[in-house]
């Protein structure tokens, strides 16, 4: 007699999974045991109509055989029967898991899923790349691939209801019954999750698309290419309208299987197969926000707040895409943790700062309930998962903060800043990424500060009020993040390794601003050394050439940043094997007491071999007294210089005179540097220039009567110039002056935008 199997226990999904795959491998067997007699069974049906019906069978075969023939047929038949019924009644119970479902809520479930398979288009995403079009309103471009969902049952199951099933495009079919999903794995495993389990997320998702459905609804357009306020971008004559349409999302996360993600063109379908399924299921609180008709929304979580954002969180992630492959920052953080950090590490670092400058601000008290703490939770999602909370629609998050379940899904984050600092230091600073990049003076500091700033600008202003002690916080927290370390702190040394080509590095020395006949003469450099290199690998003599270069000029006119780019040029030109540079100056090279100072220059020289050995001011190394050791210093490195022409690059910078006749005071010096190149002080548009440049790194703006004042405050600097005229240093001090006030001026300004937070006006003009 054949049997059922119910549920051993009701509700106990261990045991319904063993169940399932025990009547999974019960039924294949039973189904290999009925195909081998369906075969016999036409074996002997044939071998039967040959003998009653065949010519030659009715003549050599007797009725007996015939007979007998029939009997074995019948009893291979009812074989076939026995195993058919015990096949069809071999099935796992599963009523207990949908004791809740009524058939009404059930009929609505199957109703919206047939809603849902009749949308002319399902999609999955394949791939999904971020847009490297600057100007493109589309932050992804992604592989939509067509997907079938449907109505059926599964064989080995008992259910009063049927299955929707979602088949992937990769990965198994998932099963969704009334309190239970049914998965199959490689090699028949059979999976199951309750739907306590089995998260479920709904949620509008916008596509910027030309090519759309006829249900797709279109909900808004975009210009084609955008300036950063997402409006046009009147130099592109031939810019054009995009439609932007809204589907619906779907998706299921299941343990053991990860995420399935489904799009469904009819937004109305998708929103109504959510309202069902939550209808008949035990569903997480966020399914119940998402699917709610009428939410409240008067909390203070507003359109504005969630505008500024997203427009932080966007600027973030590209930001952190570019510091998580830089070279010096990682070989950083493995000098302090001996370890090579991963993307998910970096994220970290940032995650530790973003939170200790909130803390700050709400005077190191703060909940993960605070409208604060979550918009920095939401703002910096993006740097643990590859997936912003942001990239969701504004009614989502207000819908999660209005039944204050923002706090599961920012929890992981707030960990992270309540632990230790990831980057110990010594210095008063409650910051750890932030301070790194400070005391070697990276590039990318200065965008850093400003993101750590401008994201608790956004988060005091959230509620629309400034208090007396946030806006004293606000100024406190502009001083610690754009100035971490004390500035005798900051390192000079600089060691960068580059894969650059000879072409990309060039490219970065054109992009400087002035400097052209520095940039001829360090072409020429190249082609002279290409030429050479090229003469001796083909056996032709060459001309002796020294490598080591002197540079004369005022302070600040880009010595030290057009010596790193000679140090990568030297390597892309394989004079250097590493290419690095190594900066120092007297104090570098010159010890306190007497016999200590070549060995201070040996330690300098071994750390900048296979590089450049970089020198500012170094006709200090003169020396204006008997007692003075930079005579010893220059006879070390005349002698390290000449021990190591094969591994070693000097660059000596310094004023005009005082070079040359330093130069001029050693033979040995005379001999090895023959090669100048003088850089004259900026113009005053060369100035302007490169405050603009400041600000595009920093993502601030000039507006007009602020541009106009400036212009005039570097001509009447230019005119009344002496020889410690600053140039780049004056637009830096000038610049990051500016800042300060900005941020003072903005403080006790409740509503902010991004171009309030991005303006710099007259008033801000460091005077």
């Amino acid at each position: 007699m054949s049997k059922t199997y119910p549920l051993a226990v009701a509700g106990n999904i261990e045991s319904t999974k063993k169940l399932i795959q025990e009547t999974l491998e019960k039924r294949t067997e039973l189904k290999a045991s009925k195909d081998t007699i369906e075969r016999n069974l036409r074996s002997l049906e044939k071998k039967l109509r040959r003998k009653t019906k065949g010519f030659f069978g009715k003549i050599f075969s007797s009725d007996s055989e015939r007979e007998q023939l029939r009997i074995e047929v019948d009893g291979v038949r009812q074989q076939l029967a026995d195993v058919t019924t015990e096949l069809s009644l071999l099935a796992v119970d599963i009523s207990p898991f949908q004791q809740q479902v009524t058939d009404e809520k059930y009929i609505a479930f199957i109703e919206a899923a047939e809603r849902i398979s009749q949308s002319q288009k399902t999609w999955q995403i394949t791939s999904s790349v971020r847009n490297t079009e600057i100007k493109s309103s589309a932050a992804h471009s992604v592989t939509k691939s067509e997907i079938a969902i449907f109505v059926t049952e599964l064989e080995l199951i008992h259910s009063d209801y049927k299955a929707v099933c979602f088949k992937n495009v990769t990965g198994p079919p998932l099963f969704i019954y009334p309190g239970i999903a049914i998965w199959f794995t490689g090699n028949d495993q059979a999976n199951i999750a309750s739907s306590a389990e089995l998260d479920f997320f709904f949620h509008p998702q916008r596509f910027i698309t030309s090519s759309f459905p006829a249900d797709a609804e279109v909900i808004d357009k975009v210009w084609d290419k955008v300036n950063k306020n997402g409006g046009p971008d009147l130099r592109f004559s031939n810019n054009f309208q995009i439609p932007v349409v809204r589907y619906a999302s779907l998706e299921f996360t299941v343990p053991g299987l990860g995420e399935r993600n489904y799009y469904i063109s009819n937004y109305p379908a998708g929103e109504a197969f959510a309202e069902a399924f939550e209808a008949i299921t035990s569903t997480t609180p966020l399914l119940k926000i998402m699917t709610q008709k009428k939410p409240a929304l008067t909390n203070a979580f507003t359109q504005s707040y969630y505008d500024l954002l997203k427009e932080f969180s966007q600027e973030l992630d590209r930001f952190f895409s570019s510091s998580r492959q830089d070279d010096i920052i990682i070989k950083k953080i493995e000098a302090i943790t001996g370890k090579t950090p991963d993307r998910q590490f970096i994220g970290a670092l940032m995650i530790y700062d973003f939170c200790q400058a909130t803390r700050l601000l709400n005077s190191k008290k703060y909940k993960n309930t605070d409208l604060e703490t979550a918009g920095m939770g939401f703002a910096c999602s993006g740097l643990l998962s590859k997936n912003s909370l942001l990239e969701q629609d504004y009614e989502v998050l207000a819908h999660l903060y209005a039944l204050n379940e923002q706090e599961d899904a920012v929890r992981s984050l707030f960990e992270i800043g309540k632990e230790g600092n990831p980057l110990p230091h010594k210095y008063d600073s409650p910051f750890g990424l932030l301070v790194q990049l400070k005391e070697i003076n990276h590039p990318l500091f200065d965008e850093y500060a400003g993101m750590i700033y401008r994201l608790v600008n956004i988060l005091a202003k959230a509620d629309g009020h400034i208090s007396k002690d946030e806006e004293a916080n606000l100024k406190k927290i502009y001083q610690l993040t754009h100035h971490p370390v004390p500035q005798a702190a900051i390192k000079t040394a600089i060691v960068e390794t580059t894969t650059q080509s000879l072409e990309e590095i060039l490219a970065e020395l054109e992009e400087m601003i002035g400097l052209d006949e520095v940039k001829n003469e360090v072409k020429t450099l190249v082609n002279f050394i290409r030429i050479q290199k090229t003469r001796e690998a083909s056996g032709l003599k060459t001309s002796g050439l020294s490598y080591h270069v002197v540079f004369t000029g005022n302070p600040g006119t880009g010595k030290t940043t057009v010596a790193r780019i000679v140090a990568k040029l030297y390597k892309a030109l394989g004079v250097l094997q590493q290419g690095h540079l190594v900066e120092t100056d007297r104090s570098g090279l010159i010890a306190e007491y007497m016999g200590q100072t070549a060995a201070k220059v040996n330690k300098t020289v071994d750390g900048a071999l296979n590089g450049v050995l970089f020198i500012d001011e170094a006709y200090a190394l003169a020396g204006s007294h008997n007692n003075d050791y930079g005579h010893e210093a220059v006879a070390a490195l005349i002698k390290r210089i000449e021990d190591d022409r094969h591994r070693l690059v000097v660059i000596m910078a310094g004023y005009t005179g005082e070079m040359q006749e330093f130069i001029n005071t050693n033979p040995g010096f005379q001999s090895r540097f023959n090669r100048y190149i003088s850089f004259r002080d900026y113009t005053p548009d060369e100035l302007y220039a490169i405050f603009e440049l400041y600000c595009r790194r920093s993502e601030y703006k000039i507006n007009g009567e602020a541009s106009v004042q400036l212009k005039q405050l570097f001509q009447q600097a230019y005119d009344t110039r002496n020889e410690s005229f600053g140039n780049g240093r004056l637009v830096r001090n000038m610049f990051e002056k500016t800042l300060e006030n900005q941020a003072n001026r903005i403080a006790g300004i409740a509503t902010l935008t991004t171009e309030i937070l991005t303006t710099i006006t007259e008033d801000d003009i460091a005077v």
